[in-house]
């Protein structure tokens, strides 16, 4: 009953207000909706008894549940837009979540400066409350621009942010950060762009002591254009240093993610997707072993005005030193991509990706076993009318064992249906 109030009343409000409108100065915008979000896992437990197909017998475990009405108020106090003000209160059946944004962006001397703060405040009125529900989130960040040329800016970043719970668990720890970016930023002919940072980041937990931390890297992005194509590059290097003895679950992780479509004719092309993981830690912990992982994708598209579809191979591979517990995990997924985009400015948005393969362990177990999967991700962004939008996060993976015992799914979804006076 609570879900059906509510989404009666976001329903109600929406239109009712949409329909009564009034003039209102372009400084002040109310943005008023409904938004569901559901995350729910099933598997089976006994393969001779699925056979009989008796829904009763599937174990299901839904996470999350919720219909909530949202209203949110965006202010620009200033005529050059410099100053942004945005809160946004959202109600459901169990809980209250109140969020509060601003964005200031102006000059100091030569120099650009420009802030970002956010608090979050969420907590469960009814029901049963579990540790993690109620919490107070906030955030601070600022950069600082300094132009060194026409097409060379250096930066600096310092960002601090902290959770306070409600109630403390092993999963729910109060904590702050703080950490420092040092960064250039490159143009080139083309709006071509290369960026890279130094970084240094704290955490502290009062709590537990244990998962304190300090952690230092570089990172780097490439996002250029050449006469047939774009590339885009990420690279990012991080040495965490946790507060325990003998380098206790301290680690170094490098990531790589790169793409690059090439344009063949005026309708086809090529895309080449490239991503590679490695962890090592110093001390070998008991759960986690260092491990390598890659991904490579060469894909082949068409696309016509807004619209494209590109299909190709897909694979990917993980690497695990051997653990005094024997679980290595290594695999190979042998599958295929498919992607489709489609894009009309300032009406319609969406994006769809879709994974179907098999992935072979190089060793199975009562825990694991090969297993054949397909996974879904999709976005989009519809503007119904020049004030109704409609949103869409879905997240769905099925596996299909031999066994049908170990079969399981999983489904992410996030909507959201918006009015903006």
């Amino acid at each position: 009953m609570g879900h059906i109030r509510i989404c009666v009343a976001a329903i109600v409000l929406t239109f009712v207000l949409a329909h009564t409108q009034e003039a209102r100065g372009d400084q002040i915008s109310l943005q008023a909706g409904l938004a569901y979000d559901f995350i729910s896992q099933e598997y089976f437990f006994d393969s001779l008894l699925v056979d009989t197909l008796d829904a009763s017998l599937v174990l299901k475990t839904t996470y999350l549940d919720d219909i909530k009405g949202r209203v949110s108020l965006s202010y620009l106090p200033l005529q050059d837009d410099r100053l942004q003000l945005r809160s946004i209160y959202e109600h459901s059946q169990d809980d209250i979540r109140v969020r509060f944004y601003g964005d200031l962006d102006t000059r100091v001397g030569g120099a650009k400066l420009d802030i970002r703060q956010e608090l979050d405040w969420r907590t469960r009125y009814a029901g049963l409350e579990k540790p993690g529900d109620s919490y107070l989130f906030g955030l601070l960040q600022s950069r600082l621009r300094v132009p060194v040329s026409r097409s060379l800016t250096a930066w600096g970043r310092i960002k601090g942010d902290f959770v306070v719970f409600d109630t403390v668990s092993a999963y729910s720890y109060n904590h702050g950060r703080f950490g420092v970016q040092l960064g250039l930023t490159k143009e080139f002919p083309g709006f071509s762009v290369l960026d890279g940072f130094l970084f240094a980041i704290t955490r502290k937990v009062p709590d537990s002591t244990a998962l304190d931390y300090a952690s230092y890297g570089a990172s780097a992005t490439y996002f250029g254009f050449y006469p047939s194509g774009e590339v885009d590059v990420f690279s990012y290097i991080e040495k965490r240093d946790y507060r325990l003895p003998d380098g206790k679950n301290d680690y170094t992780r490098f990531e790589l993610d790169a793409r690059n479509k090439v344009r063949l004719t005026d309708r086809f092309f090529t895309r080449q997707e490239l991503e590679f993981e490695l962890v090592t830690f110093p001390v070998e912990p008991v759960y986690s072993p260092d491990y390598r992982k890659g991904r490579l994708a060469i894909l082949g598209g068409v696309e016509k005005g807004l619209f494209s579809i590109a299909l190709g191979p897909d694979i990917e591979m993980l690497r695990e030193e051997s653990s005094d517990l024997g679980g290595i995990e290594d695999y190979v997924e042998i599958g295929g991509k498919l992607m489709v985009d489609f894009m009309r400015a300032g009406s319609l948005f969406g994006s769809l990706e879709s994974y179907t393969g098999v992935r072979n362990l190089k060793s199975e177990s009562s825990l694991q076993s090969d297993f054949r999967y397909e996974r879904i991700n999709l976005i989009a962004d519809w503007n119904l009318t020049r004030a109704l939008n409609f949103n869409v996060l879905l997240s769905a993976e099925w596996e299909w064992h031999d066994s049908k015992a170990e079969n399981n799914n999983i489904l992410l979804l996030s909507t959201g249906l918006s009015y903006t006076f």
